[in-house]
C-alpha cells in the first residue's frame, strides 16, 4: 500500500476550517496568509484554526513583521495586504481565541540577489523535508495552503 507524504487541498480556507467538526490537527502552518485578511477576518480565521487543533496542537505562523524599520515598504508593496502584525498584536490575537503560549523567531533576510534567493528557498526546502519527517514519524496528514 502506498501512502502520500502530504496532501495538498486547494479550497477556500474559511469553508475548509468550517467543515472540521472536531479537533483534528496536531500542527497547522500559516505562511504569509494572515496579512491578506481584515482584522475581523483574521480573528475569525485564527479562532477556527484554534478549534481545528487538538488540545496540545500547534499553530506555526509566518507574517510580515510590523516592528522592523522597513515594515511599511513591505506592507505597502503588496496591494492585497490588509493587516500588519507585531509581537504584541499577534500575542493579543492568539490569546483572545485560547492559545496559551506565543514564541517568536526571526525570519531569513529579504531576497536581494542570487545568494539570498538560494538561502531563502533552501530554508523552504528544509521546511518541506521537516513536514515529510513529521508525516513519516507521526503518520499525520499535512495540509499546505
Amino acid at each position: 500500500m502506498v501512502t502520500a507524504l502530504f496532501c495538498i487541498i486547494h479550497k477556500d480556507l474559511f469553508s475548509f476550517l468550517e467543515n472540521v467538526s472536531n479537533p483534528l490537527y496536531d500542527v497547522i502552518i500559516s505562511f504569509d496568509i494572515l496579512e491578506h485578511f481584515t482584522k475581523q477576518e483574521v480573528f475569525i480565521l485564527v479562532d477556527k484554526i484554534y478549534q481545528a487543533l487538538k488540545p496540545d496542537g500547534k499553530l506555526l505562523l509566518h507574517v510580515s513583521n510590523g516592528e522592523v524599520i522597513f515594515s511599511g515598504s513591505v506592507f505597502w508593496s503588496d496591494l492585497t495586504h490588509e493587516t500588519c502584525f507585531t509581537k504584541q498584536s499577534i500575542s493579543q490575537l492568539i490569546r483572545l481565541v485560547g492559545f496559551k503560549v506565543a514564541k517568536f523567531y526571526e525570519d531569513v533576510p529579504i531576497i536581494q540577489g542570487v545568494k539570498s534567493l538560494f538561502d531563502r528557498y533552501f530554508l523552504l526546502f528544509i521546511l518541506l523535508k521537516l513536514a515529510i519527517l513529521v508525516k513519516v514519524l507521526f503518520c499525520q496528514e499535512i495540509y499546505l495552503w
